[in-house]
């Protein structure tokens, strides 16, 4: 199995692919990726294993609406064996169309209407085996999507960008933490793929992921071979308590830094401070927009 994490612009989508299986994690607001490779599949006529939506955010959910839209809901129910998504299956109508919230009742409409098996709640400890290399664990389920008009108003536009690592290191505190509530959605979730444990947590506030790994390390040091880093590498949602759990030295960023200047400079230097990894080993920061990315900062 082969792990990408698509060019989604400020959003995240994750592909899980080999030996004619495929998982879709997220899908961003727009990643021409994901429709080439959907196009791939359904050409070679293969289907999605599970589609993942780790919290309704436009950034993370708008690019698979918009592909299933132009999709009969007999095509839709071909290419998705199983959806994990938290949303109520009833009331969606009278909910107003108000950012990213529509396109969650949207999503809603196209599973329902094309009968595809959704898990609607997910809870904790869920695991799915997609092959004899691929399975996904659960080590938080985020919360069931309510209507709220928060949308994607949910960062600090203030970049430290334009600033030396030297001159930040006297702000590298915990002091400002997301605490949104669309975050506090966002399910958690470890991908054990080839032998090694990658943890994909979305955009997973602080409390949330603690939580979170408290429950999967069972009092033990957390080691992760890879971690997507929560909400596009804030350093809001990354935390001293969270790095003084786990062991890592492998950190992936998805984002185009389009929007809210993602990734923070803050944040590669809390983990620079505060994280564990092996002895020997190198501590490493994968941008999928590298090139885009390490000209700005």
């Amino acid at each position: 199995m082969k792990i990408s994490f698509l060019q989604a612009g400020n959003g995240d989508c994750i592909l899980l692919q080999g030996g004619g299986h495929h998982v879709v994690i997220d899908s961003g607001e727009e990643c021409e990726e994901l429709r080439n490779a959907i196009r791939d599949i359904r050409k070679a006529k293969e289907t999605i294993d599970l589609l993942v939506i780790t919290h309704y955010d436009s950034d993370h959910i708008k690019t698979i609406v918009s592909i299933l839209t132009e999709l009969s809901p007999e095509e839709r129910k071909e290419l998705i064996k199983e959806v994990w998504f938290n949303a109520t299956k009833v009331g969606f109508k009278g909910n107003e169309k108000d950012l990213s919230a529509n396109d969650a009742v949207m999503l809603g409409h196209l599973l329902l209407e094309a009968d595809i098996p959704w898990v609607s709640e997910l809870k904790r400890g869920t695991v799915k085996t997609i092959s004899d290399e691929c399975k996904l664990e659960v080590i938080d389920g985020g919360s069931i999507f309510e209507f709220d008009s928060q949308g994607g108003l949910l960062s600090n536009i203030k970049s430290d960008w334009n600033s030396p690592f030297k001159e930040l290191e006297q702000y590298v505190d915990d002091d400002a933490l997301d605490r949104s509530k669309t975050n506090e959605q966002s399910a958690v979730i470890v991908a054990h793929v080839n032998g090694k444990e990658i943890l994909l947590p979305g955009d997973a506030v602080p409390s949330k992921l603690s939580e979170a790994l408290d429950y999967y390390r069972k009092g033990e040091m957390a080691h992760f071979d890879l971690i997507k880093l929560p909400h596009h590498g804030s350093y809001k949602n990354i935390t001293q308590d969270i790095l003084s759990k786990i062991e890592c030295s492998e950190y992936v960023v998805s984002t185009d830094g389009s929007k809210f200047c993602h990734p923070n400079k803050k944040m590669m230097m809390k983990i620079i401070k505060w994280s564990k990894k092996k002895e020997g080993s190198v501590m490493k920061f994968h941008l999928n927009y590298y090139d885009d990315l390490i000209k700005k900062m």
